[in-house]
């Protein structure tokens, strides 16, 4: 990791990746201590700390962190999965609650809404979610041959399951971009005091709010990101999975992005919109 990586927003909206090194508290500071030096982290202002690949941390580490509000999230080499996270336990559970009732009242509504935000299609109104997530990869598929034509890219479609290093540039630079915007959804629906599980479209698994948030912006952000890296990676002599990680840093800080996250996942959980 190099330590350039690091940025500090003026919105606590950026974040952290370290791997190969100890994580602890040294003078009531977070501390991070590779073999080259340590690293004072404020984890007051950042939103979220990715723990790679052959990194340990204390117990109170963990504690200094979750108390200031810095979600800890455990992750794959170069960000390519997500493992598992760690936040506050004691953050106020009146939004969880009034998430649990809009979800058994409204989760459809909800769910369109969420699709209109995304493709401002209004002629949604009677569809199934089903038929919703077809309409959806059907279109994704448009944006991407789309996408694919303007960079002058063969599009072979996206891999998921290959082994990394077989992976082209292109899905390497998507998974670690995706990963980067998970992260940082994940940290304000957690900050929000919202569960990740509770999902409108993608269901039955921890992540599946933030794969729902996160399907705002992968279009405008990711995904375009990774047709520009595709072509241009040759031209830097850093990583194809650090040039995504640093882009990426750079999007979230020019675009203010946690407060758009914030409004987003505020406006799909007001009531108003369902009556």
């Amino acid at each position: 990791m190099d330590y350039s990586e690091f940025i500090k927003f003026s919105k606590k909206d950026s974040y952290f990746y370290v791997e190969y090194a100890h994580i602890c508290v040294k003078n009531y500071v977070l501390t991070i201590i590779k073999k080259e030096g340590q690293i004072p982290i404020p984890c007051g202002v950042i939103s979220t700390i990715f723990i790679g690949l052959g990194t340990s941390i204390t117990n109170n580490a963990i504690r200094h962190s979750i108390k200031r509000g810095c979600l800890l999230i455990f992750v794959g080499e170069n960000l390519s999965k997500c493992y598992s996270y760690i936040a506050d336990p004691d953050r106020r559970a009146s939004n969880f609650l009034k998430q649990i009732d809009l979800y058994f009242k409204f989760r459809k509504k909800q769910a369109l809404y969420l699709f209109e935000k995304r493709f401002g299609h209004r002629k949604v109104k009677n569809l199934d979610l089903e038929t919703i997530r077809g309409h959806e990869g059907a279109l994704i598929k448009k944006y991407y041959k789309n996408y694919a034509k303007e960079y002058g890219i063969s599009w072979m479609g996206r891999k998921t399951k290959t082994e990394w290093e077989n992976n082209d540039n292109f899905n390497r630079a998507l998974s670690v971009a995706n990963s980067c915007l998970y992260g940082i959804v994940n940290s304000a629906i957690i900050s929000l005091g919202y569960s990740s599980a509770l999902g409108l479209i993608h269901t039955g698994n921890h992540m599946s709010l933030v794969y729902d948030i996160a399907d705002l912006y992968k279009l405008n952000y990711t995904v375009k990101l990774a047709f520009e890296l595709h072509n241009k990676k040759d031209n830097f002599e850093i990583s194809i999975e650090s040039l995504s990680r640093n882009k990426m840093k750079e999007l979230f800080e020019k675009e203010y992005f946690m407060d758009k996250v914030i409004n987003d996942i505020q406006d799909i959980m007001d009531e108003c919109h369902y009556h």
